[in-house]
């Protein structure tokens, strides 16, 4: 997640394959970092607010479904931000990687 007093973004990166990224990952020890403009990086890790962002995934596609609706191939399901609500200003770039995962950078 990226925001400021003006702008509120969601940063996606590219597909990837779950049972080559995220089957038996542990989601509770998710190392990662990020940088905004030149200042140092900063490390976090296992800082996800439910520990694993599939810990309410099930229920909730289950409640959607509860009627006989789907839900539609490729639906984006957001669970919560690793490193919060960032300060970034218009003019920075904020470069975000997630270890085992990949990296990605946004100018704002």
């Amino acid at each position: 997640d990226v925001c400021s007093s003006d702008l509120g973004a969601l940063v996606l990166g590219p597909w990837l394959d779950w049972a080559a990224h995220g089957a038996g990952r542990d989601w509770s020890a998710q190392r990662g970092w990020q940088q905004i403009g030149d200042a140092a990086p900063h490390a976090f890790a296992g800082s996800h607010p439910l520990g694993d962002p599939l810990w309410g995934l099930r229920p909730w596609l289950q409640h959607l479904c509860r009627d006989g609706d789907t839900v539609p191939a490729g639906t984006v399901v957001t669970t919560g931000s690793w490193s919060g609500c960032l300060p970034v200003a218009r003019g920075q770039t904020l470069r975000i990687g997630f270890e085992g995962l990949g990296e990605l950078a946004l100018a704002v």
